[in-house]
């Protein structure tokens, strides 16, 4: 058996940092969007062992790629049912620590994939702790779509979908480090007043409206103020008619609404010359799919 899942990215259509918790970790809220940019994990049985590889030479095959971590964790759980090793090679397509969440869903379809190629059948609520384990917008992929995200990204609650929207977005060179922009965020940074629970009712009542004007990511100061191209990125998408262009995640991406593919071309042609890592993608309304080939 093989099984070539594609892994969704994903965007915050908002994101508000509440407080730090004792564990470390932060309590968010967040509307997280999955969007059509994805990568593709092809998952095959071996006579033993863990193998990870990957088309992209900068992604780690190692213990710090999430990935790897989900097999582990699976071996280790399920041990009468893990009868040989695994392959998995990652297609990857999601630029790398740009707050898309390219090794969170691909951790989410490691998980979904194992449980179908082991013959596991595991319920949402076993995979979603193996995910809480993982990652924190791990939970969030396995599932997809438009979400309300809370906690720390374990309490996801899904919503109804978004109609079909266009989106550009825009990576500017380098990773960003998801835990110093928190930890500056702490020092500097300052929760949203925006109402969570507004925003998700303006978001269905004028998602042509006034809700482009109330996206907001409170990280996005922190980032930009180390990388001022976020800032270019995000003027220029405006100027060339972007509906709303925000900050994804932690960084480096500026996703760009746009009200048509026509619109969408307009702002990927003008971003093209500015940066490499462009993508003219749209919402939808998943997180993964699967294909078992035997």
């Amino acid at each position: 058996m093989r099984i070539i899942t594609k892994a969704y990215a994903k965007i915050n259509l908002f994101l508000n940092v509440l407080r730090k918790r004792l564990d470390g970790y932060h309590d968010i809220e967040s509307i997280m969007q999955s969007v059509s940019l994805h990568d593709q994990l092809l998952f095959e049985k071996t006579e033993e062992g863990i193998f990870v590889s990957s088309d992209n030479g900068g992604l780690p095959t190692c213990e710090k790629n999430l990935v790897v971590k989900v097999a582990e964790s699976f071996r280790k759980r399920y041990p009468q049912k893990w009868d040989g090793g695994v392959s998995i090679h990652i297609m990857k397509n999601i630029p790398i620590s740009a707050g898309l969440a390219g090794g969170s869903t691909d951790a989410a379809a490691t998980i979904v994939s194992l449980s179908r190629l082991f013959d596991l059948n595991l319920s949402y609520e076993e995979m979603k702790e193996i995910a809480e384990d993982v990652g924190c917008d791990v939970a969030f992929c396995l599932r997809g779509g438009t979400a309300l995200v809370q906690g720390k990204g374990e309490v996801v609650t899904q919503l109804d979908p978004l109609p079909k929207t266009w989106i550009v977005l825009a990576t500017i060179p380098g990773e960003v480090s998801t835990k110093e922009v928190y930890d500056r965020f702490d020092q500097i940074g300052h929760p949203s007043t925006t109402d969570i629970h507004s925003f998700i009712e303006d978001m269905y009542q004028s998602f042509n409206g006034r809700v482009y004007q109330e996206m907001e990511n409170v990280l996005e100061g922190v980032t930009a103020t180390q990388y001022p191209a976020i800032r270019e990125i995000k003027s220029l998408a405006l100027k060339k008619g972007a509906a709303a262009a925000v900050m994804s995640g932690s960084g480096s991406t500026v996703f760009c609404v746009c009200s048509s593919l026509k619109k969408a071309q307009e702002v990927y042609g003008a971003l093209a010359s500015h940066v490499r890592d462009v993508f003219i993608t749209s919402t939808v309304d998943r997180g993964l799919e699967m294909e078992v080939m035997k």
